[in-house]
């Protein structure tokens, strides 16, 4: 499978929109309460209508606001231990070329994801492609297109936001692009853009990211919107496995981009910082503003 991005890392960060979106994006990374300010009513499985209100008002405080999983331990530091042993097992098991404990280890990754469809497709791929050749080939073809602008996987490439959690484990500066991620990042370039009216009348192509629709039931009484469009500013959803890797490895790039080479939030450590900004997104993206909402 070969994808073109049209961009390598470098030439895409150089890009006129892209410098001045990722400007902004740095200056509200460090802004202080007040710079972000965002609510919503989360819905809670299983309880009707009962939900909980969430809110922020920064990309700081919806970082410290962050909660996933079960039980009493579901922030993110508790989350960040999960995903460091997660991938240590990862890549202790592709080092040994353990391919039970590798195809595990990445059914561990969907459990802790909630993205339990994707095991099929994991069982599938370890008992033909097999995970220890799988996996380091697709690092190698996303390290590559930091230089080329062009992706080359193998013909049997997953890319979705279940495989996207397996990815920002293998590879260096990765992030996770869930539904979530997504609505959150689409929100800030159209908040963007609407910022520089009317130079912009429409989304720029190298900050046109795709999203996509929450997992819920057809007959959810109040659907969550993650379509972040707000008319003339329009985004599209991702359908394919091509459109979800080009806007993954796009949000690879801004989001590594924008975290501070200094300390991010108290934070000192390259990795997790990155990790801390991607969680602020998907706090942000349960539910965004758009046209779909009103």
């Amino acid at each position: 499978m070969l994808t073109n991005i049209s961009y390598a890392r470098a030439q895409y960060l150089a890009e006129t929109n892209v410098k001045t979106f990722l400007q902004w994006l740095r200056a509200l990374v460090m802004a202080p309460p007040g710079s972000l300010t965002h609510s919503y009513r989360i819905r809670l499985k299983g309880r009707g209508r009962i939900t909980q209100s969430w809110s922020c008002g920064s990309l700081r405080e919806a970082w410290q606001h962050y909660e996933w999983g079960k039980g009493s331990a579901r922030d993110f530091i508790a989350n960040k231990t999960i995903l460091d042993k997660l991938q240590s097992d990862l890549h202790d098991s592709l080092r040994k070329r353990d391919e039970r404990r590798a195809l595990a280890t990445c059914i561990d990754v969907q459990k802790w994801g909630g993205t339990l469809r994707n095991i099929p497709a994991l069982m599938t791929l370890s008992a033909t492609d097999g995970l220890i050749t799988y996996l380091p080939e697709c690092k190698a073809a996303f390290a590559a297109a930091n230089g080329t602008g062009r992706l080359c996987f193998p013909a049997s490439f997953i890319s979705n936001a279940g495989f996207t959690k397996i990815y920002s484990l293998l590879c260096e500066d990765f992030v996770i692009y869930d539904s979530r991620v997504a609505a959150a990042l689409g929100m800030l370039i159209i908040r963007w853009c609407k910022q520089h009216r009317p130079l912009l009348t429409k989304v720029p192509p190298t900050l046109s990211v795709r999203w996509k629709a929450g997992k819920e039931g057809a007959r959810a009484r109040v659907p969550k919107n993650r379509n972040p469009s707000r008319a003339p500013y329009e985004l599209s959803e991702w359908h394919t496995r091509g459109s979800h890797v080009t806007s993954n490895v796009w949000a690879n790039w801004l989001l590594s981009a924008a975290v501070p080479a200094g300390r991010l939030w108290g934070i000192t450590r390259s990795a997790d910082k990155l990790r801390a900004l991607e969680a602020a997104l998907f706090m942000v993206g349960y539910e965004v503003p758009g046209d779909a909402a009103l």
